[in-house]
């Protein structure tokens, strides 16, 4: 039996979403269970919200951080299936934050794609050479995005 909890307001405005503690919105119908965990480090408020929502109605769970230095905590903590990393953050950056977790045994084999305003081919490049094993420019496409959170999410084993 799915709990359901209070309609939480759209952070786009357009209506409510309902939250089904369990389920994703999309396959309510179904009542799949969250079976991967994503963690996502990011400092603006509203690309986070964004984000969880999207990763809500993909059917994944979720754990959020502000700072590179909390990312890096609850990753080794938690071991999430998947790490969005915004690179501009208030204490470490987002490519120190992915050199630790590389150099770590713990969390090396955990995928991180990286989400960031840096749009430049040398930016991207810097990116890419910290470790991390995608890239995704904002502002980015939902479905790029998506493609990119299955991709790598299907790759761990639960």
């Amino acid at each position: 039996m799915c709990v359901v909890e209070p309609l939480l307001p759209s952070v786009n405005g357009l209506g409510c979403l309902p939250r089904v503690q369990g389920v994703a919105p999309m396959e309510a119908g179904l009542a799949l269970p969250l079976e991967k965990t994503v963690l996502v480090v990011e400092d603006n408020d509203l690309n986070r919200q964004l984000l969880e929502v999207r990763l809500e109605m993909l059917g994944y769970g979720s754990l959020t951080t502000t700072t590179g230095i909390a990312g890096v905590d609850v990753a080794r903590k938690e071991l999430p299936d998947l790490i969005l990393m915004d690179i501009q953050l208030p204490d470490i950056s987002g490519i120190e934050a992915i050199r630790r977790l590389k150099a770590d045994d713990r969390t090396k084999a955990i995928p991180i794609v990286a989400i960031t305003a840096f749009a430049l081919r040398s930016e991207k490049e810097r990116i890419l050479a910290s470790g991390c094993d995608a890239y995704i420019a904002k502002p980015f496409r939902g479905e790029e995005l998506d493609a990119l959170i299955k991709r790598y999410t299907s790759q761990r084993s639960q």
